[in-house]
């Protein structure tokens, strides 16, 4: 690996643009509507710094303002793996497009569907802290870990739905009484 050097003041904040977004399907009119952004940095003297995230009602999309902060010194020249969750909030039906950069490019589209219910959820969840994925060989799995504050509440299911370049899962609550 090699390096380089600059004579810029430390830091600097850039543009850092996602490469991918990460968005399941599901969303309703009631559900605070999160995603992951993915990206890469071309060098080790990139450091995310923040998203800013602006909501365009009218032509329903989400506008990102990503940033980091550029480091002068050595630099390795190696690619540099980042993401975020990037939070969006509630939003009202329809399609949406998430767009970024200086001329609104899209990075992903993906549908709210109206909600049919006035919870904030289709069902109860258990209370997840942690999930770690493990794979052997051909075999995977994911283990969910977390706490029951109530001794009425216990795992019923693990809903699993495997989509294009998301996997959700829904831990469901049964609740005793």
């Amino acid at each position: 690996a090699t390096g380089h050097a600059s004579a810029q003041s430390d830091p600097v904040k850039v543009p850092a643009l996602f490469e991918r977004a990460y968005v399941p399907a599901g969303f309703d009119s009631n559900d605070h509507v999160q995603f992951v952004g993915e990206g890469n940095f071309r060098n080790t003297c990139y450091r995310y710094a923040e998203t800013e995230v602006r909501i365009d009602e009218a032509k329903q999309q989400i506008i990102l303002k990503s940033a980091a902060y550029e480091y002068s010194g050595i630099c390795l020249q190696v690619i540099l793996p980042f993401n975020r969750v990037v939070e969006v909030g509630i939003l009202k039906p329809g399609k949406w497009e998430i767009v970024q950069g200086a001329n609104l490019e899209r990075l992903a589209e993906f549908n709210v569907r109206p909600s049919t219910r006035n919870e904030a959820d289709d069902f109860h969840y258990a209370p997840v802290s942690q999930a770690f994925f493990r794979q052997q060989g051909a075999a995977s799995e994911v283990v969910l870990t977390g706490t029951f504050t109530n001794d009425c509440l216990s795992l019923e299911t693990v809903n699993v739905t495997i989509e294009p370049d998301v996997i959700v899962l829904q831990p469901i609550v049964k609740i005793d009484s």
